[in-house]
């Protein structure tokens, strides 16, 4: 057997933390989009026998399933999850909490053997330091946003087409503690990008070109100046929107736009005619140059 261990202090609370990984949505926002794997279905809690399930997307007509079932489950302190079916002879993954004077330390200790592991260890040992380095920097900058909007959960309904934003953008909200509804104390429209919380309607408005690239999560636009956004700092933008007292018109767009030069030297961008956009003030980016982004999203040192 192979192990491989990270860990990561949090300034927060350890109910906080391990909170987190208990709520709907923290597999997907923990998910690298790098990964050739979907979600088939998350486990519906961490406690003893649930399930999660993953589809691997390889070459071919037949997408085999990876399945986890979680034990050990000792909050605030510990759950485990452990290979039921999947690539791996073994897998299990411990995830511990501990408290300590600046917070929380979570430390991930993956046991796991494979067919020649000998051979093979050095090459997981580098995906699984990618994954983890990401999965950290994900929950870090989720806790940070869920800090700075801290109030009174909401009932969110949520409609749209983009499918990538609409499952960020839940993911996001559940994480934080909100429910998804039909109808409730506010409705988003990521389609129009319309906000509406009781009497008070906002309009964002973001990067019309879509996801840049599969697997890369952001959002551009322009023709000699880009204006873009990564996933993760657009649902931020739409919490924003619910959450603080916003209306009118905003633009959820780096406040670092590029000339399309400069943005393609990282990465294509889509076509559109340019147009003034300026960030909402108030809202912090995680992500507010576009190297930092690429960086993040494709799983950079």
């Amino acid at each position: 057997m192979e192990t491989f261990v990270a860990s990561t202090t949090f300034p927060y609370p350890i109910n906080d933390v391990f909170g987190w990984h208990e709520r709907p949505g923290a597999m997907r926002r923990l998910t690298p989009p790098w990964e050739p794997m979907r979600i088939v279905a998350e486990a519906p809690n961490l406690t003893e026998g649930s399930r999660a399930v993953m589809e691997l997307d390889v070459p071919g007509p037949v997408r085999p399933r990876w399945v986890a079932r979680h034990t050990g489950y000792r909050p605030p302190y510990e759950f485990v999850d452990v290979q039921e079916h999947g690539p791996f002879r073994a897998w299990t993954h411990r995830h511990r909490f501990f408290e300590v004077p600046t917070g929380t330390k979570l430390v991930d200790e993956i046991s796991y053997d494979l067919p020649l592991s000998a051979f093979v260890a050095p090459f997981v040992e580098v995906r699984l330091h990618r994954m983890f380095a990401y999965r950290h920097r994900q929950l870090a900058g989720d806790l940070d946003l869920h800090a700075r909007l801290d109030g009174p959960r909401m009932a969110v309904s949520v409609t749209g087409r983009d499918q990538p934003v609409v499952e960020a953008f839940k993911a996001l909200l559940t994480t934080g503690g909100h429910r998804i509804v039909t109808h409730g104390d506010a409705g988003v429209d990521l389609t129009t990008g319309v906000v509406t919380v009781g009497d008070r309607t906002a309009r964002v408005s973001y990067p019309s070109g879509g996801l840049v690239r599969r697997r890369v999560p952001l959002l551009a636009s322009g023709d000699r100046l880009v204006n873009w956004i990564s996933l993760d700092d657009l649902v931020g933008v739409f919490l924003f929107a619910v959450l603080t007292d916003v209306h009118g018109d905003i633009d959820a767009v780096s406040p670092n736009p590029l000339p399309r030069a400069d943005f393609t030297a990282h990465l294509p961008a889509a076509h559109a005619p340019d147009r003034i956009a300026t960030p909402p003030v108030g809202h912090v980016f995680r992500h507010p140059d576009l190297d930092a982004a690429v960086r993040h999203v494709l799983g950079r040192k």
